[in-house]
């Protein structure tokens, strides 16, 4: 990552980009893991959205911000058996 005083711009290759997605993703994963949840998609729950739900939601929109699309709204939707 480089900012750019000339462009007044911060300029972040796609492969900075991939490591940054890949390492949210992989963090997502340790914390299901530790919270005893799927790392799969998992059903909706019928009851109220927990602080986990909020949480992973928000780090999905945080990605989004970046302009990285992980396919997901919620993290129920989101599968990281392979991260």
């Amino acid at each position: 990552m480089e900012y750019s005083a000339i462009h007044n711009k911060l300029i972040i290759t796609q492969d900075e980009l991939q490591k940054f997605s890949n390492g949210i993703l992989y963090a997502m994963k340790k914390y299901r893991q530790n919270a005893g949840l799927p790392i799969g998609k998992r059903e909706k729950g019928t009851g109220l959205l927990t602080d986990f739900d909020h949480a992973e939601r928000e780090m999905i929109c945080s990605l989004k911000t970046l302009g990285i699309n992980v396919n997901a709204e919620w993290g129920n939707d989101l599968d990281l058996s392979r991260s």
